[in-house]
């Protein structure tokens, strides 16, 4: 505003001395006319300078308010998705909750089944977690499937899956576990994890992982 205020006044002073040499009287500026006419050169060149300097002075500002404005819309962004986030996980956390009993109920009421039949389960989930720690298994998801996709993580840990990585993406809509060569088993397993009705598909790109989760928001 000051550089304005000054620019203003510069114009003003401009404005007044080329009125003085033009009102001069005729005698006056006979004598004077040269320099009158020099000075008014000089303070035209002046004047444009200084609208030149106003105008890029204005340009700047223009930018400057642009650039508040972009910043202002990414936080409200950023905010907005934070919140989107806390409740994913807030709703997650409550299904949890509620499985809980049910989970325990079940185990409670499971028959108790021979010793052979369970050292033969216990061989086959042995062979299962060796197999699975073999894995090459990346997780994708978009900004706001991020909770879910840390769930999932947390519970393909839990049953012996190694999670090498784990990347940001698009958002997906439907949940799809892609597999590779030979992998289609331990997919449909993992996507028993996401929900029911999850599809799988054969990885149809060069790939170094076995397997790849693209977490949607469906299921």
């Amino acid at each position: 505003m000051n550089r304005k205020l000054f620019l203003a006044l510069l114009l003003i002073i401009f404005t007044l001395c080329a009125s003085g040499c033009s009102l001069m009287p005729k005698s006056a500026t006979q004598r004077t006319g040269p320099d009158c006419e020099k000075q008014l050169g000089e303070m035209t060149a002046a004047n444009t300078d200084l609208r030149q300097s106003l105008a890029k002075t204005n340009t700047a500002l223009q930018e400057s308010e642009k650039t508040v404005a972009d910043k202002q819309a990414e936080v409200t962004k950023l905010q907005e998705e934070k919140a989107a986030l806390s409740d994913q996980v807030k709703r997650l956390q409550e299904q949890l909750d509620k499985a809980k009993p049910a989970v325990a109920s079940a185990a409670a009421a499971a028959p108790t089944q021979p010793t052979g039949v369970v050292e033969k389960k216990e061989a086959q989930a042995t062979n299962a977690a060796v197999a699975s720690k073999d894995l090459r298994i990346k997780i994708l998801a978009g900004t706001t499937q991020m909770a879910k996709a840390r769930v999932l993580a947390m519970r393909l840990k839990a049953a012996g899956y190694k999670i090498e990585k784990f990347d940001r993406s698009r958002a997906f809509d439907q949940s799809i576990v892609y597999y590779g060569a030979d992998q289609e088993k331990e997919a449909e397993t993992i996507a028993r994890y996401l929900g029911k009705n999850v599809e799988t598909r054969k990885i149809s790109w060069q790939s170094i992982f076995n397997v790849i989760v693209a977490v949607g928001k469906k299921p």
